[in-house]
């Protein structure tokens, strides 16, 4: 059923501003209102702006470049960052709505969104376990900028998850100084809708300024049955207020509803032949068979909310300026899979796990940074705890009309107290003639707590997810105590300006991913083998669990930027040792392949970013990239048995991408094309389930005007996959793919979407 009501929203916008905006939008003093709270410059490249003189390989996404990679479901920050070199995005619709699959949406240098630092205004939207729906959590209208960062990470970034695959910043846009109204709807392909609203106060006598913005999206999948999404709502509401201290602060709250079914799975066989499987998905009826019926689409479904508060507070204090960043974040995850063999209740049979999640996280960033002739020194501190009281899966089991009946328990987890992260830092920069330098250093602690284990082979009641731990009985020897993990992360990077035209830089630093989220894997896997561990002398999961490492990328970054009259060129050299990458690894002592840090990879490669103003209507942009990156020894999986994994590229990391966009202006139109070439790439670490290279053309046709009643107006007719090209775009698979299966997600075919906005 689709969900189209606006409620009582446009009221309620209309009446929450309908205060008269002052016509003055500076202070007493003519000094800018607001100035440290603005978005940090709205640019002009319509794709991305990496010409900038910085010490490290950094690429700026302002409003125009959004507009352009966004489609029109205005949700995906991470399809903004589409036609950056290195990037290669992944996506199960055309209009970037639908809910991914953990770690299969994008991938940076060949590493996965699982470690990459995502944050708000430098406020970490925490990565694993990756369910939630936070790189869509936003509407892409209500941002200003999007900084993405590769290599070393700054100290007061790169926090969360992990930062291997870079850090990403996202800055919320200006709040306007006048008052004004916004409204956009879109219609397209497979019965898309998208209602968006929002209304700016302007600047108050009070020196407030506040944004109130709505939106309303659903769609049916492009294949099979279902929707995807069948509900999605976005509340988002944005206050700043100007101090009479020189000062600012700002709050901004953000909510969204989601829920949806999920698209199914190819297996390698099925993607060779795509004429076939294109379409593949889950049953859209029962049969009465409960291995087919486990895939029945209705089983197969996602309910989730997030929701994100946070507050930029800016003082002049002594010879400096105190920043603060506290932010407040809640989670709800209600999940649906169906599985032809799923655990529970001594039983191996088809069935579908109903699983829940409900973590709160709690943080604050803290900086303080002086001024000098010559640059800037601050120190800082990142914390961040969160609560996750207890994840729970249920067992459902298919009748003999089909039906769900209550199957048992298959996953009973119990965390001791929060997970917690804290990170001091030191950080500085400084010019020097034509030398700029900038550097830090930061050391994060990563505290897990204690994990209980409850066994799911005993009978237990069909009751809600938040009593049942109560009623079961507790593992001990499954069971694991806390751990904490510390790493010092130290980075250093120079730039040198050669001529006005020509300038070098260089990068080095560490960055830190996080192998695991809590001892559940470590105490399944010691429960399902106990009797093999303990004949070789391993007790307890604990024993285990305290083996765990963080991950460390050690990574060199060298390049040039060079702008020549309306050209500029940006290569870049980038080098990466990883060391304790999480493989699934041989046990040498009880033969039990498990997931443990015995894993070491090197990655090296070139990217490329090029524009040319060719004419004053037309520009050109085009990123080329080359990547490889392999793990350094084999994986030993079981007795005499190797994966061949040495030398390998690491799966879903295509060795070339190349892509190219324009943006042509002729009067009231503008028309925006995008080609990408993404090379082929590999399911599995040994090389063999090759997926072949594909080119996706896209398209934009703007038209925008100004009239007397409706303000200024723009309709975009949007075409994706412009020539319906049959492809593979997702790949969900872990790093060390091959021991376990591959799942592949077809491109979305040819999709055609149109939208009218106006803002008076």
């Amino acid at each position: 059923m689709k969900y189209h009501k606006l409620r009582v929203l446009p009221a309620l916008l209309a009446s929450a501003f309908a205060l008269p905006a002052t016509a003055d939008s500076s202070a007493g003093n003519g000094e800018p209102v607001l100035s440290t709270v603005q978005v940090r410059g709205e640019q002009d490249a319509p794709f991305v702006d990496s010409s900038r003189q910085s010490t490290r390989t950094e690429t700026l996404i302002g409003v125009q470049g959004i507009a352009n990679t966004v489609r029109a479901g205005q949700t995906s920050i991470y399809q903004a960052l589409d036609m950056a070199a290195g990037v290669s995005l992944e996506s199960l619709d055309a209009y970037g709505v639908a809910k991914m699959t953990p770690g299969s949406a994008m991938r940076i240098r060949g590493q996965s969104t699982n470690y990459l630092s995502l944050s708000i205004e430098g406020m970490p939207l925490t990565g694993e376990p990756r369910y939630g729906s936070r790189e869509s959590a936003f509407d892409a209208e209500n941002f200003g900028s999007l900084r993405l960062i590769k290599g070393a990470s700054p100290v007061e970034l790169g926090n969360g998850y992990g930062a291997s695959a870079g850090s990403v910043d996202v800055s919320l846009r200006e709040l306007a100084a006048e008052r004004s109204f916004q409204f956009k709807q879109g219609i397209g392909s497979d019965n898309f809708r998208r209602t968006y609203l929002r209304a700016d106060s302007g600047e108050l006598a009070s020196g407030t300024r506040a944004a109130l913005s709505y939106s309303n999206t659903s769609a049916d999948k492009w294949r099979g049955a279902g929707e995807a999404p069948g509900k999605r709502e976005n509340f988002f509401l944005d206050v700043a207020q100007r101090l009479d201290n020189g000062g600012s602060v700002r709050l901004f709250a953000n909510h969204i509803e989601y829920e949806g079914n999920n698209f199914r799975q190819l297996s390698y066989a099925q993607t060779q032949d795509l004429g076939k499987y294109r379409d593949f998905d889950f049953n859209t009826s029962l049969s009465g068979v409960a291995a087919q019926d486990a895939f029945y689409y209705g089983y197969n479904r996602v309910k989730e909310s997030y929701t994100l508060v946070g507050s930029l507070l800016s003082l002049p204090l002594g010879d400096g300026t105190l920043r603060l960043k506290p932010y407040y974040a809640t989670e709800k995850i209600h999940n649906w899979d169906g599985s032809a063999k799923l655990n529970g209740n001594n039983a191996t049979t088809p069935g579908v796990s109903d699983w829940l999640s409900d973590k709160t996280i709690l943080g604050v960033m803290g900086e303080y940074a002086w001024k000098f002739a010559a640059g800037e020194v601050a120190v800082g501190w990142w914390r961040e705890s969160m609560n996750w009281p207890a994840y729970t899966a249920k067992t459902y089991r298919l009748d003999a009309s089909s039906n769900l009946t209550f199957g048992g328990w298959n996953g009973m987890l119990k965390y001791g107290s929060d997970f917690s992260s804290s990170a001091p830092y030191a950080r500085f920069e400084t010019t020097a003639d034509a030398w700029r330098f900038t550097g830090g250093i930061k050391y994060l602690t990563w505290y897990q707590p204690s994990t209980s284990f409850y066994s799911y082979n005993q009978v237990l009641p069909d009751v809600a997810h938040d009593q049942i731990i109560d009623k079961a009985v507790k593992d001990p020897t499954s069971s694991v105590g806390d751990h904490t993990d510390r790493a010092w992360l130290p980075n250093l990077g120079a730039s040198v300006a050669l001529s006005p035209e020509l300038s070098l830089y260089a990068n080095v630093g560490r960055t830190a991913n996080r192998n695991w989220f809590g001892g559940g894997n470590i105490a399944r896997t010691f429960f399902t083998n106990m009797t093999k561990f303990q004949a070789a002398g391993i007790a307890t999961a604990d024993a285990l669990w305290q083996r765990e490492k963080l991950e460390l990328v050690d990574t060199v970054d060298t390049g040039a930027r060079w702008k020549h009259g309306d050209f500029s060129l940006v290569p870049t050299v980038f080098y990466s040792r990883i060391k304790n990458k999480a493989v699934t690894f041989l046990d040498p002592v009880a033969n039990v392949a498990f997931k443990q840090p015995a894993g070491n990879a090197t990655a090296y490669g070139l990217e490329v970013e090029a524009s040319w103003q060719a004419m004053r209507t037309t520009q050109l942009f085009t990123s080329l990239s080359w990547n490889r990156s392999t793990f350094d020894d084999d994986i030993r999986t079981a007795t005499n048995v190797v994966v061949a994994a040495k030398g390998k590229q690491i799966p879903d990391t295509p060795r070339a991408m190349a892509k190219f966009g324009a943006d042509i202006r002729w009067g009231a139109f503008d028309f925006v094309p995008l080609v990408k070439w993404i090379g082929s790439r590999y399911g599995d670490v040994t090389n063999v389930e090759k997926i072949p290279s594909y080119v996706v053309v896209d398209a934009t046709i703007r038209y925008s005007g100004k009239a007397e009643m409706l303000g200024k107006y723009e309709i975009d007719l949007s075409l994706v996959n412009l020539f319906n090209k049959r492809y593979i775009s997702s790949i969900s698979t872990a790093d060390d793919g091959g021991t376990s299966s591959a799942w592949y997600y077809p491109g979305a075919p040819r999709t055609v979407a149109l939208t009218f906005g106006m803002t008076f």
